[in-house]
């Protein structure tokens, strides 16, 4: 698997290759895309084994085969394979001082710049289909922690403003992209300008669903179930401090509230099983039927994800779970949704994050 290469692209270059053509007189057409070929079984994470500022890697699922996937002398982290394994949205540094979302394919080739300037503590999101990435730029006109979400074509093409002017977890696509659910802090008095907030792809229809639980968390509960029949969204169960995770119509009727006792905004991360019959959640990583009882811890550690087949649940876990390195740093683990088969995948004295699974197969 070949190293995808640093990009630079200036502006001349983008005027002679899709506007007026570099003689002034014909219009040049960008090439073809090469055939997109999925990838099945595989793992793309982030770690900085071999570079500090870190690389993307692959690996098999038992956790062998590990090899560098994409690299460049600046940052790239937060992998994220499309849900039928053909492509990888990622972001990346190698423009220069900035972080900006880029797109390749599965095999390595066609990397592409999609959208950018972005932060670290929002990865990529892609709707269901694969058709569509959903990402939040960084608003450097503002103060800090401003951005504004964004949809793209999965090629990168006709990025959309969704919505701007605030802080914002998500967005998560719903599974044909045509909708953007997502989480709104506004600093404003007036307390209808946040909440969680439901647009389509162009960013009309904006319709309020609930109020916001909690001030701004990168890591807080959004998910669209496959279907598309339901949304996920944190929800204040009871006043002060008591909060968790309600479950509703994407027009917000019909809301089921978690019934698990969980404080101080700590139930972060929940996401739907592939059949929305599951639940898996970052108070430490637990899964539970929807229903919300009875709950299986599996392991302490952070960012969960379902396997394709709704079996197993891939996370990474915390420096402190005691392993046989030397200072315990981040590892990429996965276990059965019945807790059982919990397992370290990698076991390298380096920080190993993100992991995201290509369709099992």
């Amino acid at each position: 698997m070949r190293s995808l290469p640093v990009v630079r692209v200036s502006a001349l270059a983008v005027l002679c290759l899709g506007v007026i053509g570099c003689s002034g007189s014909e219009v040049v057409q960008p090439p073809p895309e090469p055939e997109l070929v999925p990838v099945y079984n595989q793992i793309v994470f982030q770690s900085d084994r071999d570079d500090p500022n870190g690389d993307l890697y692959l690996m098999d699922l038992d956790g062998s085969n590990v090899r560098r996937f994409a690299s460049s002398p600046f940052a790239d982290g937060c992998p994220s394979f499309s849900p039928d394994g053909t492509r990888i949205a990622f972001y990346s540094a190698r423009l220069g001082n900035q972080l900006s979302i880029f797109e390749v394919h599965s095999d390595g080739s066609s990397v592409r710049f999609v959208d950018g300037p972005v932060r670290n503590d929002e990865c990529p999101h892609w709707s269901a289909d694969g058709s569509r990435i959903g990402y939040v730029l960084d608003d450097r006109s503002r103060a800090i922690g401003y951005g504004i979400i964004r949809v793209a074509k999965a090629n990168g093409a006709d990025p959309r403003t969704i919505d701007s002017g605030a802080k914002f977890v998500g967005p998560v696509l719903s599974p044909t992209g045509d909708r953007v659910l997502y989480n709104r802090f506004d600093t404003s008095t007036d307390t209808l300008l946040s909440g969680i907030f439901v647009a389509d792809n162009a960013g009309h229809g904006k319709q309020r669903i609930a109020s916001s639980p909690i001030e701004y968390r990168p890591d807080a509960n959004l998910d669209w179930s496959n279907d598309g029949s339901s949304v996920l969204f944190g929800c204040l169960v009871s006043a002060p401090f008591h909060y968790g995770v309600c479950v509703s119509k994407p027009d917000g009727s019909g809301r089921e509230t978690i019934p698990y006792p969980f404080d101080n905004g700590n139930f972060q991360g929940t996401r739907f099983s592939p059949d929305a019959s599951w639940l898996v959640t970052t108070a430490d990583v637990t899964v539970m039927p929807r229903s919300g009882s009875p709950r299986t811890f599996l392991h302490a550690g952070a960012a969960p994800t379902w396997l394709s087949d709704g079996s197993a649940v891939g996370f990474f876990s915390s420096p402190q779970y005691p392993d046989t390195e030397p200072y315990n740093p981040a590892d990429i683990f996965v276990g059965n949704k019945d807790g059982t088969g919990v397992r370290n995948l990698t076991n390298n004295p380096a920080v190993d994050t993100h992991p995201s699974w290509s369709p099992i197969r």
